[in-house]
């Protein structure tokens, strides 16, 4: 009797034992899978944030065209900030004398002129500013979209107050009031949404550099101020063109002491 219950306990335990193996070679492929399933959803949660927070900006300046995305990689990294910021002065000349019917040298003469208020260590960090993602992690990029129609709107606003600023045509002069608050009201919006910001490589960024969450956002606050006070940078540049609209000629003389 006494070996005979010494047997049983002793099958017990083994079978026991066995059964316990069983469940966590049964439980841990599941687990793996809720984990994937965790980071799918968690992949989600993100997308519909930046996909709202997208659609908000573009809905701030009454743009009714179809957000659009992409999950390409740039092969130096995706920019924090965006660097078609670096070129924006320029863009908007370039775009003037396409309305004017200008050439490079016009374009090289009147950037002379241009204020551009950031400094070189906050140009340097705008392009070096870079986060990277490999081709299996969760990545989405709105920005582009985004601050590609936020320029595009601000630029022909800049264009059209450049060319009333400029006009010595007092009708073509009435409407530069109306002008300004339309470029105010955009960069406004520009700086609320900080639409020159990728979120996904400013979160990559600064959790790889949490030493210089500083730079950051002097370059942030720098951005911002810059288009907030956009005007003020075509300034002397639109002085240059007013005398050359009121010559009613485009061409440059370098030696004229009324363009300089």
């Amino acid at each position: 009797m006494i070996i005979t219950l010494s047997t049983t306990k002793l099958v017990l335990a083994i079978a026991t034992a066995l059964g316990f193996v069983f469940a966590i070679n049964s439980i841990l492929p599941k687990g793996q899978s809720n984990k994937n399933q965790i980071c799918v959803n968690c992949d989600n949660v993100k997308l519909q944030q930046l996909s709202k927070a997208a659609q908000d900006a573009l809905n701030a300046i009454a743009c009714t065209r179809t957000l659009s995305s992409s999950e390409k990689r740039a092969n130096r990294g995706q920019h924090v900030f965006n660097n078609r910021v670096l070129g924006f002065h320029r863009s908007v000349l370039q775009k003037l004398l396409e309305v004017v019917g200008g050439y490079d040298e016009q374009l090289e003469n009147l950037t002379q002129d241009l204020v551009i208020p950031l400094s070189r260590t906050e140009q340097e960090a705008i392009s070096r500013m870079v986060a990277h993602f490999s081709s299996n992690e969760f990545y989405v990029d709105y920005n582009a979209d985004v601050f590609g129609e936020y320029v595009r709107q601000l630029r022909a606003q800049l264009v059209a107050y450049l060319m009333a600023d400029t006009s010595v045509n007092n009708n073509e002069r009435a409407g530069i009031q109306n002008i300004r608050q339309k470029v105010q009201f955009i960069t406004t919006e520009m700086v609320n949404h900080v639409v020159y910001v990728d979120p996904m490589a400013r979160d990559r960024w600064l959790q790889e550099h949490p030493r210089d969450e500083q730079l950051y956002e002097q370059v942030r606050r720098a951005i911002g101020n810059m288009f907030r006070n956009i005007l003020q940078d075509f300034q002397k540049v639109s002085i240059k063109i007013k005398v050359f609209r009121g010559r009613n000629n485009w061409n440059w003389d370098r030696d004229r002491s009324d363009v300089k």
